[in-house]
């Protein structure tokens, strides 16, 4: 069902919606990475000033390109949506 959401990702049906661009997937993704870190540093504390560093980088560019991939998308399919009239 459509609906006019808060956010831009709202506005689209999830099972149209490119797979990893849904904020549930990103933060699933970065609890994993951080649980990854939390048990390499339990192992080697010496690694945790530059594992976190590295970490929070990756977790950014990985939510930059989820922002990127979703704004394509979502013009791909206003774009679709148009040539058909209204959105379902």
């Amino acid at each position: 069902m459509w609906s006019e959401g808060r956010y831009e990702y709202e506005r689209i049906p999830r099972e149209r919606a490119p797979p990893r661009s849904h904020p549930s997937v990103y933060r699933q993704d970065c609890e994993t990475f951080g649980m990854v870190v939390k048990m390499l540093i339990e192992k080697d504390p010496s690694l945790e000033k530059s594992i976190q560093f590295a970490l929070r980088q990756n977790l950014h560019e990985i939510g930059e390109r989820c922002v990127e991939e979703l704004k394509h998308f979502i013009a791909e399919y206003d774009t679709s949506t148009q040539d058909f009239g209204e959105p379902f």
